[in-house]
């Protein structure tokens, strides 16, 4: 009895783009989750999710709605010519260094292809856009209020935001080694 709501909410696209948000907003894009590199990004992992949510809903014919076709259009010619270039520069050879940015910025890609079709085609009406959006100013603001204390002290937050089964995907430049002369 105490679990039956938690087990009847159904998230719908507003939810999951909510996620999305925070996990952008909240988390520093310096923790990624395990083994998969810059591309690890949690609200990375979550827009891939919803991109093949988003793809599994067209090819069961729930998915999509008639009257948003601009948008996936514009979003299809797009990674059709980005897949075009991606498969051009394996063709010619590519450095190393070059294959990985190349596959990374794919993955991305996808990602903000999947956050923007959900968005598109599954919000269904103008009051859960408005709430959308307002997470998004929340989250934003957010963000506003960490870079300010820490400009402001000099003191970094980002250690205190990270969480579990995330790791620290790389070193953090200081200061010095970017020639600000101590300027946070």
């Amino acid at each position: 009895a105490p679990f039956r709501g938690i087990l009847a909410w159904r998230p719908d696209a507003v939810s999951l783009l909510s996620l999305v948000v925070t996990l952008a907003f909240v988390v520093p894009a310096r923790y990624v989750l395990h083994g998969l590199g810059a591309v690890g990004t949690p609200s990375n992992v979550v827009g891939v999710g919803l991109f093949a949510l988003w793809s599994l809903g067209v090819m069961t014919g729930r998915g999509a709605r008639r009257y948003c076709r601009p948008v996936r259009l514009i979003v299809t010619v797009y990674l059709v010519v980005l897949t075009i270039t991606y498969a051009g520069g394996f063709a010619r050879g590519m450095f190393s260094d070059e294959s990985n940015s190349a596959t990374r910025l794919m993955i991305e890609t996808i990602a903000l292809s999947g956050i923007a079709l959900v968005a598109c085609d599954a919000i269904t009406d103008r009051a859960r856009l408005e709430v959308l959006l307002q997470r998004v100013v929340f989250g934003a603001a957010f963000m506003a209020l960490v870079g300010d204390l820490e400009a402001t002290t000099s003191y970094d937050v980002a250690p205190y935001l990270q969480f579990p089964g995330l790791v620290l995907k790389g070193t953090v430049i200081t200061n010095a080694a970017r020639g600000t002369c101590g300027f946070p």
